[in-house]
């Protein structure tokens, strides 16, 4: 409500609103993309188009910086998925991004988005702590690179639009 009071008296219309996204890099197919929306704690994943090395921009959002966090080692061949761990960290952090209050969507900033980074590497670090006593799999396993970036987006809301989404008839 301050920052539309802001606005308002200034006549400034604001044109960033800063997030943050946890990427799955992939040798094979496309990076996978998980991002709590900080307006409304929507979770959304969605394929990326570019190779992890390039800088990521996607529905208005551009890379601001990136870290590499880790890695997760999943078990493909025993029918474990990109999307079964990215919705298991996304849980995770959604419950630890739930414990704090709540923004209106207005008042997204710079300390939303660090509260969203640090459930997000804490959610992370639970997932592969969660995996470190599983049996070893003889089957076809993969390794992925984890990266989190600091994004700016043109509009709030989700990345993805419903044209984004919409798939092509055969």
């Amino acid at each position: 409500m301050l920052a539309r009071l802001l606005n308002f008296n200034t006549g400034s219309v604001r044109t960033e609103f800063p997030s943050i996204i946890l990427v799955l890099g992939s040798p094979s197919r496309l990076p996978r993309v998980l991002h709590i929306v900080p307006e409304d704690q929507a979770i959304e994943c969605f394929d990326f188009t570019s190779p992890t090395a390039s800088r990521f921009k996607y529905g208005g959002a551009v890379e601001c910086r990136r870290e590499q966090i880790g890695d997760v080692q999943l078990y493909i061949g025993d029918g474990e998925t990109i999307d079964v761990f990215l919705d298991e960290v996304g849980a995770k952090a959604t419950q630890l991004y739930f414990k704090h209050e709540k923004p209106e969507p207005e008042e997204v900033s710079v300390h939303v988005v660090h509260i969203l980074e640090e459930a997000l590497r804490s959610a992370y670090v639970q997932s592969i702590q969660d995996r470190a006593n599983r049996k070893p799999s003889t089957n076809a396993r993969q390794q992925y690179p984890v990266f989190l970036l600091w994004i700016d987006r043109t509009r709030p809301g989700k990345l993805a639009t419903e044209a984004d989404l919409t798939s092509f008839s055969h």
